[in-house]
């Protein structure tokens, strides 16, 4: 469960800090499994947005 949650944080970082001149490869390649939020965030910077979205109700629900 643990690994799951770490990977979920890198992945929502990395999608976040997406326009960050920090995120590339060789920065990538340093996040690993078990990485806190504070140390993922030490090596791609913090997210330039963290806002959350909404998307319209699915026409399948009621």
């Amino acid at each position: 469960m643990r690994v799951h949650r770490s990977v979920g944080v890198a992945i929502l970082l990395l999608t976040l800090a997406a326009c960050s001149s920090r995120l590339n490869q060789e920065n990538f390649d340093k996040v690993r499994d078990g990485m806190s939020q504070k140390e993922v965030r030490e090596i791609l910077g913090d997210p330039v947005d963290a806002g959350r979205t909404t998307r319209p109700p699915s026409p399948c629900t009621s």
